[in-house]
């Protein structure tokens, strides 16, 4: 019978049908009949975490199965294997329980039921339980009937049980006993009639002794009497008492099939008088011990009998459930249907090429796929080796270029597909640079994969919904596509996969890194790899220890691969013979030609015959003898021909063009880039006929031209001068050239027609006529043949000049346009390469650019990097925040005035000229970053993060590179010396479910853990060994112990020390040492012995702060206190001291410099970096910081670069900020208020940071401002303000005080002699101010005039944190907290009458009031990064309404109608019942600041860049922005349609024209 195998599942929770058997027997013959064991490939399911159960998965009857295996007999066993079962397998419908049973010889029906039969079950009955009387065990009290099938096994029973179907079904089953007995010829045979038979119901089978059985105890089985487990033969058991079988007498040996309920129980039943009175009780046909356990789980049907295996896959082929359920077939073509949404968006991403059909296009190319080209290959004694080979998982093809080794793979790959197993391929093709590389390949390999089993998306979408289609995209994408590649490698989801890569020597980006996959793989995965390439030692080194001999060179392999040729000359002789109709003499001359010159090679063959294409036939002949042997001399002989073209000019030309693009290029792109003569451009028939002249070169292919091999691109470049007799980098050059003359006439502003700045590149759409089309290379690509022409030669004044025009008057539309098409990356990456190569020359003195050149490619390298977020996703922003947030000195800034859709009119310079020295902003961290660390050589940045996450970023472009997930908060990473591995601290989960402290070991470029160390506590500081082979770690409580652990042999030391409480640790250069800091001293221990070989105490009286680092020459202690830095200098054991950079704050961290003597001290108070020199004993370098950083680290390979954390995000920061500048230059920041907003008055702007409060005057754009608190009066100060503004006073807990401001009178102030005030409020009117107390009492003091106590009141018996007035002024509330329960009072406002109270357990911070009195809203923190606002019914004192918002939330206030409830950052409609209010003030839409962006609404209308807009403040139309490097204030007047800028004495306007 043939079976239609259903789709593979691609994971456990596919599988509908479950099949459970109690004996290995029972399962042996389940096993047996499967159509196809899913496990011949080693492929494993697996199972759920606690799951103890064993399981094969299979086919049986076309339907995927798993068969559950029970470790011993019984209803409880059986019900805990459901249980597992279910936890690991969430999809199954169905369960069978499947085995030996009891029986009743007769049912009532006078049925008779015989040893082979089998028996399906209707219903279930448990018999074991009932009621222990005096008299014994009655059963009839305790009968539980389980119940019926449901009605979908019921209704198919139904069906079973009639004629027909049962006819159907009784005769499959007799087929799959004969199936069976074939496969188990012992196990399933038939005994014989001799071996049924049934005695007597009172006859007892026993042992006997003189002819009588022991009514008590079997000696001989160690059993009670009567239940021997011996054969009748065995005990004697008597004939006479045999009864007679009416179906035993026949010649009958088909088994029958019975139907009826099924008597369950815990226990084996041997007594024939209790079977048949539960028989008659309660009418079973059977007994077995399984099926009750299994039936309160799942829909069951208990099939039982000795070749009840047979029965089950009888009915399996009766079973329909449904289509969709068991979809069948291949590669999931349909794939679309299946995935939803994100995932089908991840996918068309995720997509760079379908290998399918690059496969079908190369076979075309090569004129088909002959089946006898190949088919030498499936027999090849090398081939079968490592198909049959468990342990050997890469066969390696080697060949020279031409001998036909793409063909044999894809013939390999057909017989792949005919074998059914899971199959992925990628050819390699190194003309175009979408299948160049290793991440293409991985991007080929996973998109296969995912068409096989597309629950195989998941393991992207983690890494996919945070980076978008960046994760494929970025320079870096090898390195998260390899972890995610390995991941689904090993995934139970996929079967044992072949693995195919075609010339993999033609991968030439991320070669050496796709061979550690493949030999790690091999290591941990099944899947095998079969790969070709020319015999590249490079190649074969990573491969050599893990081949085992399984290797296959064609050289060696001459007379298959002469054979295979010769196969394919005879095809193309024929494809010739039917276009030239040869003489049958010339068809014998061409073919022996081609056999005896081709050197057993397909692509001489192959370029032979294309020039035949073109011949005569009366000249075929001659004109092949021309043709010289071997590859090289073809393609001279080639060169030759073209050399004596007419139109050899224009030929020469394109075969420049194409062999220097950097990709493929189309037609137009050619037309444009080759500068071809109009009357050709025009005719695209005609440059295509052209392309085929070119010496057979080119081909035309996928709408792109493209060289018929890799080995004619590189013996044009590297073997033939003839091609570039001027040199190479004149090509680059005339690309160069032509790029930017296709950019300057074609980049426009807003070229796609967005119809707002605010929009992202993924809410842009394209038009139906792509404008850039044409422009797509020239954009990518003209910098790169810039930078590498000038590499080679000097660059010619007209190109300098060429390149400062594209600077000067299309560089906003440029980055624009990069970020429209999704190049932005390899733009900004081009840009920093354009940078670098300038600033090497200049260094080297050898620069011949000129300098207002140099000074704009500064320029724009720091333009990318200070706006590249804006650049990647906000196209249409880089024409206003570019030019609003760039430094006056910027050349490229005055771009901005020839955008014909932008109007700017600058009157003034802001106060700071040059470009800040942060040079990249880190950001992707949910939570604060706790630690920092480069790589050993710099390129790298590693963040670790309270949101249990290390990012590795690259540190020359800021561009995130990959994100490692841990289980708990990071608090500590380290990497080892040669950067390959990364330490961090980790928790895994262990027993009763409690945390153990881990250390992981990643391996960096692979991206997994290597190793989890379990160590003794938490937050244990641990340090890598110079030679990265041993990790140190001391313990943080109690006496400090030393762990050293071997990372390869994991052998552990041990020292325990005298000393206490360590906090950080650190190894000597050499490894002989280690440091340990103690808090109040640092000790140095021996690492062999653990002996303490010197101590460090303090130096001054008061010692801060403390580091120490062996890194350079393993020469100096540091201490550092409040006044002074102290060091001992180990080689002449002499102690120094110098006065610290700043005498009155102390530091928080210090670092030094890697291999100098240089360390860098970061203070608090004064937001800076001074830089000391060890040896000289004198600061040399300051670097000051717009904020408060918590980490900072410098980079090893660039001492002039720093990496700081401050919060959530990072920065990279360069001590070199601008060319021929000196650092002193820069101008000192102010404290940054973490605090500011403007007075209701809309004339002044309140602001506050750690050391000040202020108040800033707006009328004057912030130039004059009032110091209301300085340092002296420092303490968390609280204030309010009447209504219009006009009034507010300060308290500051120090002093207890409460000051009174008055703007009408001068900004009069008088102190109220209060000394526990807790909060302050104005009345709506501004005449009374009602000031609360910590002991729970209300003053009311009368405003005007001059304050004057009114009366006062207890109002409660606790502190009083709030108080609120209803908008109408006619009542206020009064807020008491004691812990984290809140009582919320109100009062009338005239008599000071209670009203009514309520309670609230929520933390309560800023409250407001609804404009009618009767609800209350206020925030309260959620988390570190998130905020609840609640909103309560005054009246009825209950919740309302509660929602979270992941804005910061400094104020809430109702509008005037009550429906929009508002912060600083946002508005919620609270009250949308209120719909025709609502629609009247929807025009009312507020400005709100979120993060880094201005919004109008839900509308984004400016992006601020990193060094503006913390904090802002909001009026109106009006924003202010704090400039954190010089402390002053940016003014910004927004519309939609307007930007108006208002930096301090002047103004410049910016107008936005929409569409």
């Amino acid at each position: 019978m043939t079976i239609n195998l259903p789709k593979r599942p691609a994971g456990r929770q596919d599988f509908q049908i479950a099949i459970v058997c109690a004996l290995t027997l029972e399962a042996d013959m389940v096993e047996a009949l499967l159509d196809k064991d899913w496990e011949d490939n080693n492929l494993k399911y697996g199972k759920a975490k606690g799951d103890l159960n064993s399981y094969t998965c299979g086919v049986i009857a076309g339907k995927n199965i798993v068969l559950a295996h029970c470790h011993t007999i019984g209803s409880n066993t059986a019900a805990q294997v459901a249980t597992g079962l279910r936890s690991s397998f969430t999809g199954i419908r169905i369960a069978f329980v499947v085995g030996v049973c009891g029986v009743v010889p007769f049912t009532k029906e006078g049925n008779e039921i015989v040893l082979g039969d089998c028996i399906i079950s209707t219903a279930v009955v448990q018999f074991d339980h009932g009621r222990q009387g005096p008299k014994g065990f009655d059963v009839s009290e305790g009968l539980w009937g389980l119940g019926r099938a449901g009605i979908e096994i019921g209704s198919l029973l139904g069906k079973l049980k009639g004629r027909k179907s049962g006819q159907r079904l009784a005769t499959n089953l007799a087929l799959h006993l004969q199936d069976l007995q074939k496969e188990i010829p012992e196990g399933a045979k038939y005994p014989g009639k001799e071996e049924d038979r049934l005695y007597q119901t009172v006859y007892l089978h026993g042992h006997r002794k003189d002819g009588e059985i022991s009514t008590e105890y079997c000696v001989d089985c160690n059993t009670t009497a009567g239940i021997c487990d011996r054969s009748c033969k065995e005990l004697g058991c008597e004939d006479k008492y045999l009864r007679p079988r009416a179906r035993l007498n026949g010649d009958e040996s088909t088994p029958r099939i019975h139907f009826g309920s099924i008597g369950s129980s815990n226990s084996v039943l041997m007594s024939g008088l209790r079977r048949n009175g539960i028989s008659r009780a309660v009418n079973v046909i059977a007994f077995e011990m399984e099926g009750s356990g299994v039936w309160d789980v799942y829909p069951t049907v208990i099939i039982k009998g000795a070749f009840a295996a047979a029965g089950v896959k009888a009915f399996l082929q009766e079973v329909e459930l449904g289509d969709d359920d068991l979809p069948k077939g291949g590669m999931n073509e349909n794939i679309e249907e299946i995935l939803q949404g994100k995932d089908n968006e991840c996918l068309r991403d995720l997509k760079i090429t379908d290998p399918r059909d690059d496969k079908t296009r190369i076979e075309d190319a090569k004129g088909g796929l002959l089946d006898d080209a190949y088919r030498w290959i499936i027999d090849n004694k090398a081939f079968k080796s490592w198909m049959a080979a468990t342990e050997c998982k890469v066969l390696w093809i080697t060949g020279d270029a031409g001998k036909g080794k793409t063909m044999l793979l894809s013939g390999a790959i057909n017989e792949f597909n005919k074998m059914e197993t899971s199959t992925v391929y990628f050819y390699f093709q190194a003309t175009d640079v979408r299948l160049n590389n290793g991440a293409a390949a991985l991007r080929g390999l996973m998109f296969l994969m995912i068409k096989q089993a597309p629950k195989l998306i998941s393991y992207i979408r983690e890494d996919y919904d945070q980076t978008g289609s960046l994760l494929f995209q970025d320079k870096n994408a090898w390195f998260a596509l390899s972890r995610i590649f390995m991941q689904m490698l090993t995934s139970p989801f996929l079967a044992t996969t072949n693995i195919v890569l075609d010339a993999l020597d033609e991968c030439e980006n991320n070669r050496d890194e796709l061979l550690q996959l493949i030999v790690k793989s091999a290591r941990i995965s099944t899947a095998k790899w079969l790969i070709s390439s020319r015999n590249w030692p490079v190649i074969g080194k990573q491969l050599e220890h893990m081949l085992g001999g399984t290797r296959l060179s064609l050289e060696l392999n001459k007379e298959s691969v002469s054979a295979a040729v010769t196969t394919y000359i005879q095809y193309n002789v024929e494809q010739l013979d039917n276009r030239h109709h040869y003489s049958q003499p010339t068809k014998i001359l061409i073919a022996h030609y081609l056999q005896k010159h081709s050197d057993d090679t397909f692509l001489w063959v192959a370029l032979a015959c294309q020039h035949l294409m073109k011949v005569k036939p009366w000249k075929a002949y001659e004109s092949l003898q021309t043709l010289p042997p071997g590859i090289d001399q073809l393609y001279k002989r080639m060169m030759d021909l073209l050399q004596e073209s007419e139109e050899k000019d224009i030929l020469t030309t394109i075969l420049t063009t194409v062999s220097i693009a950097l990709r493929p290029l189309n037609i137009e792109e050619l037309t444009r880039m080759a500068n071809l003569p109009r009357h050709i451009a025009t005719r695209p028939g005609d440059l295509q006929e052209l392309i085929y002249d070119c010496g057979s070169f080119l081909i035309y292919r996928d709408g792109t031209i493209q060289f018929v091999h890799a080995s004619a691109q590189q013996y044009l470049l590297l073997k033939d001068e003839r091609l570039f007799s001027d040199g190479k980098h004149e090509t680059q050059l005339k690309l160069f050239r032509e790029s930017v003359n296709v950019i300057l006439s074609t980049l426009v502003y807003n070229i796609f027609n967005a119809t707002h700045p605010g929009l992202s590149i993924d809410e842009i759409e394209i038009p139906m006529i792509d404008p850039l089309q044409h422009a797509r290379y020239s954009c990518g690509y003209f910098l790169d043949h810039f930078v590498s022409a000038s590499c080679v030669a000097s660059i010619e004044p007209e190109d300098s000049q060429l390149l400062h025009t594209f600077l000067t008057t299309c560089w906003f539309e440029w980055l624009e346009a990069t970020s429209l098409i999704k190049i932005s990356a390899k733009a900004i990456q081009s840009v920093a390469d354009l940078y670098t190569h300038m600033h090497a020359q200049d260094i080297s003195s050898s620069n011949t650019y000129d300098p207002e050149l140099r000074h704009l490619a500064f320029d724009a390298y720091r333009f990318v990097g200070a706006f590249r977020h804006i650049i990647e996703h906000f196209p249409l922003q880089i024409y206003l925040s570019g030019p609003l947030f760039s430094p006056p000195i910027n050349l490229i800034k005055p771009v901005l005035r020839m955008t014909p859709s932008i109007k700017i009119s600058q009157k003034n310079t802001m106060p700071y000229h040059r470009w800040s020295s942060r040079l990249h902003n880190l950001e992707g961290h949910s939570h604060r970053i706790t630690t920092i660390q480069f790589s050993p050589d710099g390129s790298l940045i590693c963040t670790g993060s309270d949101d249990m996450s290390i990012k590795i970023w690259n540190s020359e472009s800021g561009v995130l590179r990959t994100t490692l997930h841990s289980r708990n908060c990071i608090s500590s990473i380290q990497l080892s010396p040669d950067g390959k591995l990364l330490a961090t601290d980790g928790r895994a989960s262990g027993e009763e479910n409690e945390l153990s402290p881990e250390i992981w070991i990643w391996h960096v470029p692979s991206e997994i853990v290597l190793q989890k160390i379990k160590v003794p506590s938490r937050f244990l500081p641990f340090a890598f060994f110079p030679c990265g082979d041993r990790l140190a770690a001391v313990t943080t409580r109690g006496p400090a112990t030393i762990y050293i652990w071997g990372l390869e042999s994991m052998n552990l030391s041990s020292y325990e020390t005298e000393s206490q409480d360590a906090r950080d640790i650190h190894v000597s250069y050499n490894g002989q040492l280690l440091a340990i800091d103690f808090g109040d001293y640092y000790a140095l221990f021996n690492v062999q012995t653990g002996v303490l070989q010197r101590k460090f105490v303090e130096i001054s009286d008061d010692i801060g702060d403390v580091a120490i680092s062996f890194k350079f020459s393993n020469r100096y202690v540091v201490f550092m206190d409040s006044n002074a830095i102290c060091w001992v200098d180990l080689i002449t054991d002499t102690p120094r001291r110098v006065p610290g950079p700043c005498s009155s704050l102390s530091p928080i961290s210090l670092e030094f410099v890697p291999n100098t003597s240089l360390l860098g001290i970061y203070s608090s108070g004064n937001g800076q970096i001074d830089v000391i020199d060890l040896d000289l004993g004198t600061f040399v370098k300051r670097l000051s910081f717009s904020i408060g950083i918590t980490h900072f680290k410098f980079a090893p390979s660039r001492p002039d670069y720093i990496c700081s954390a401050s919060g959530r995000e990072g920065s990279l920061w360069s001590l070199e900020v601008s060319p021929k500048k000196d650092l002193k230059d820069q101008p000192q920041p102010s404290h940054t208020p973490y605090r500011m907003y403007f007075l209701p008055c809309g004339t002044k702007i309140f602001a506050k940071s750690p050391v000040w409060t202020r108040l800033y005057n707006a009328q004057d754009l912030g130039q004059t401002y009032e110091t209301l608190l300085d340092h002296a009066d420092l303490d968390l100060s609280k204030e309010t303000f009447s209504n219009s503004g006009m009034a507010f006073t300060i308290t500051t807990p120090r002093d207890g005080k409460c000051k009174a401001y008055y703007l009408e009178y001068g900004l009069e102030k008088i102190c109220l002699k209060r000394q526990d005030v807790s909060s302050m409020k104005f009345s709506p009117n501004g005449d009374l101010l009602l000031v609360g107390s910590q002991s729970g009492q209300i003053d009311i003091l009368q405003v005007k005039p001059l304050p004057s106590l009114l009366e006062s009141f207890q109002a409660h018996r606790e502190e009083i944190t709030d108080i609120v007035f209803r908008p109408d002024g006619s009542s206020f509330l009064s807020i008491g907290r004691m812990g984290n329960v809140h009582r919320i009072k109100q009062w009338s406002t005239a008599s000071k009458d209670f009203i009514r109270s309520i309670k609230v357990r929520d933390m309560m911070s800023h409250t407001t009031v609804s404009p009618n009195g009767q609800q209350i809203a206020f925030s309260s923190s959620a988390s570190p990064y998130s905020t609840v606002i609640t909103i309560r019914d005054l009246i009825k004192k209950a919740t309302q309404t509660k929602f979270t918002t992941v804005n910061p939330v400094d104020t809430l206030t109702y509008d005037d109608y009550g429906v929009y409830l508002r912060s600083s950052a946002e508005q919620w409609n609270v009250n949308p019942s209120l719909s025709d209010v609502s629609a009247s003030i929807v025009a009312e839409v507020i400005l709100t600041v979120r993060g880094r962006w201005i919004y109008q609404g839900e509308t984004k209308l400016l992006w601020m860049a990193p060094d503006y807009g913390q904090p802002t403040a909001v009026h109106g139309k009006t924003v202010a922005l704090w400039h954190n490097l010089t402390g002053k204030l940016l003014f910004l007047e927004l519309s939609r349609s307007r930007i108006v800028i208002l930096p301090w004495k002047t103004q410049c306007i910016v107008t936005h024209t929409e569409g």
